[in-house]
């Protein structure tokens, strides 16, 4: 790791509060399905008979094109997500769990490759890992996603960890704050989509749909889909904050209001008068929050800010 973070501190590229590159997956690369800056690494197996000298491969079977990552169109927001997907040895029977990593091929119109992770620049902030998936397993799969955080001379000072269960029918946000082990500034940053949690179960045709992958409050208004199921205003609000719900009779739903370190300073059910439902937020001091509205297995997160 150290080796390949030197390599790239010599890179000049600027992220902009460290923007996950091509975060909506809608730059693909020329081959038609690859999405740009992300992808995987898979080493084939080769055997050599040592009397005849000729080399054997294993027969791989991988879902859609010859990788664990491909540009789909079952998206949230634009027009391509993110799929990752299990491929399987023919040869020795066995699933092989899919990945998708986040590279540094800004400036590259090939395959993504070996240079996995990004530099951040000065003052980059990095809050959260969030994004929306859609998970379907075969079996019983658990699929999974890691960010972790390095500072200039390549120790690992952060990590945000989520794990994905099944998730078939709808896109679904998550997101988890950064747990940081050592207070530095980091310099370097690696994300990774698996399709096993350690050692769970792994299925040929599962598949996970990934969207709108973000690191900080700024980039939430990247993932603003158009069927949002509520409006929240105002966004800059000092006594109250007031929820048009998209659909009328909703009862009840849970709302919980978080700092920027992803901390829960706030929790309570709002009841909707026909479409409409308000939250007091008078006793939260000055700043900027995150507002996540769950109604069963859909939620939205909204940022505003107190005054």
């Amino acid at each position: 790791m150290k080796r390949i973070y030197l390599l790239f501190a010599m890179c000049s590229l600027t992220f902009g509060q460290a923007q996950v590159p091509n975060n909506g997956f809608e730059e693909i690369l020329s081959d038609g399905f690859s999405p740009k800056n992300w992808g995987s690494v898979f080493i084939q197996p080769v055997h050599i008979d040592l009397t005849t000298g000729e080399s054997m491969s294993d027969e791989i079977w991988f879902q859609g094109v010859n990788s664990f990552t491909m540009a789909a169109g079952d998206c949230l927001t634009g027009s391509w997500s993110l799929m990752v997907s299990n491929a399987y040895n023919a040869t020795q029977e066995t699933t092989i769990p899919g990945h998708a990593v986040l590279f540094n091929d800004e400036l590259s119109e090939t395959a993504n490759g070996w240079n996995s992770g990004i530099p951040l620049p000065d003052g980059a902030v990095v809050q959260f890992l969030g994004f929306d998936y859609k998970f379907m397993p075969m079996g019983n799969d658990v699929a999974a996603a890691k960010m972790e955080l390095f500072n200039e001379n390549s120790e690992s000072i952060g990590v945000a960890e989520i794990t994905l269960l099944p998730q078939p029918d709808n896109f679904q946000y998550v997101y988890v704050p950064v747990a940081f082990t050592m207070d530095d500034t980091p310099k370097f940053m690696t994300i990774t989509f698996s399709m096993q949690k350690d050692d769970s179960e792994v299925n040929f045709g599962s598949v996970l749909f990934v969207d709108n992958v973000v690191v900080n409050t700024a980039m939430l208004g990247v993932r603003q889909p158009e069927n949002r199921a509520f409006t929240v205003y105002p966004t800059i609000a000092e006594n109250q904050l007031n929820i048009m719900a998209n659909a009328a009779d909703l009862g009840e739903v849970s709302a919980t209001i978080l700092n920027l370190e992803g901390k829960t300073v706030a929790q309570q059910k709002v009841a909707f008068n026909g479409s409409a439902g308000s939250i007091d937020v008078s006793a939260l001091s000055s700043g900027t929050y995150l507002l996540d509205i769950r109604n069963g297995s859909d939620n939205q997160v909204t940022r505003f800010i107190k005054k």
